[in-house]
């Protein structure tokens, strides 16, 4: 079903691929390190299992549980924000917004990343917008988060 690489000002920050599973879609997420340092950094670099927080995540290899890392404060999401983080093992889109809390799972830094799963029955056309959305929502993350900027503030009397 493709690959969404997300980058920003000609970076690549996040690889998405997907592909039709076995109970529903399969992804396999792989971010620079940045991204898992962030995560990992907003609380105490301690995970749980997914399973405590929600049950429409499966992992695809019955040897490594989705473990993510536990949050003490979430970044703060505005009216504007196209992307939440508090909903590991849920949906990745309700409403209006993407659940990117798979930026969350241990391991996304790793070579190859992580691969797991989300119940349920997915048309290729809805599969086909997931991607799209993930695209423009992830690229939000990075910009708002991850990517170095320079501000540049010139007072003038």
């Amino acid at each position: 079903m493709g690959i969404e690489n997300i980058e920003y000002k000609g970076q690549s920050y996040i690889k998405a691929a997907f592909k039709r599973g076995r109970k529903g879609i399969e992804l396999n997420i792989q971010a620079v390190p940045e991204i898992e340092a962030f995560i990992r950094d907003l609380g105490q670099g301690t995970t749980d299992d997914v399973t405590l927080y929600g049950k429409d995540w499966y992992t695809t290899n019955p040897d490594a549980p989705i473990k993510v890392y536990k949050i003490k404060s979430l970044p703060q999401n505005g009216p504007m924000m196209e992307y939440r983080l508090d909903l590991p093992g849920y949906s990745l889109m309700n409403d209006e917004q993407v659940n990117l809390s798979f930026l969350r799972i241990a391991g996304i830094s790793e070579p190859g990343g992580v691969t797991f799963g989300v119940k349920g029955a997915y048309s290729l056309p809805y599969v086909i917008n997931l991607k799209s959305a993930i695209g423009r929502a992830g690229r939000q993350f990075v910009r708002d988060y991850v990517a170095p900027f320079d501000i540049h503030l010139m007072i003038v009397g």
